[in-house]
């Protein structure tokens, strides 16, 4: 996402009226609006921002002279990444109407990531981290997967998984010397 407010205001793009730009906030199917209204005086000057991936409203007088009103900063590259992966989670379980979510935790950043972007979106209380060890697992990345949950308040499960490995293994192996 960028500024757009930046671009279409800019001295050589001026329009040298006012202009007020009005935009959705929320997911709808694979689109994700972002909101960040804004209006411009007609020098171009931003006389009003609203923030991004939240409803705002503000009254905005375009006349000469007019007092500036709600103006709220941009933020950073990351903090708009951020705000839009958790608004798109949330208004995807709102929409599809469901109440919770299992995450597999390994202990890696990865799954760490997925989690507190959850966590924030939906909730902890709406969030099972399951660690599945298999014999490949370190008592280590068990660890960190335990204290990503409990860092964030979600519940959390162990489910070993070595033995449906060795089934699969078995099953898909067979007849091709193993995989």
């Amino acid at each position: 996402s960028r500024d757009w407010s930046s671009d279409v205001c800019s001295s050589d793009l001026s329009l040298r009226v006012p202009l007020v730009y009005v935009n959705q906030v929320g997911a709808n199917d694979e689109i994700l609006f972002d909101g960040g209204s804004f209006a411009a005086d007609a020098k171009g000057g931003i006389i009003a921002r609203l923030p991004l991936f939240s409803s705002g409203f503000s009254v905005v007088s375009v006349e000469q002279g007019g007092a500036p009103a709600q103006l709220v900063a941009p933020p950073e590259e990351m903090e708009v990444l951020h705000r839009g992966l958790v608004r798109g989670i949330h208004d995807y379980f709102d929409r599809t109407g469901f109440r919770s979510a299992v995450i597999g935790l390994s202990g890696g950043i990865d799954s760490a990531l997925v989690a507190v972007l959850a966590s924030e979106a939906l909730g902890p209380e709406r969030i099972l981290g399951v660690a599945m060890p298999s014999q490949y697992s370190s008592a280590h990345s068990l660890a960190d997967a335990e204290a990503s949950a409990q860092a964030l308040g979600i519940r959390f499960e162990v489910r070993p998984i070595k033995f449906l490995f060795s089934a699969a293994n078995r099953e898909l192996g067979e007849g091709r010397g193993g995989l």
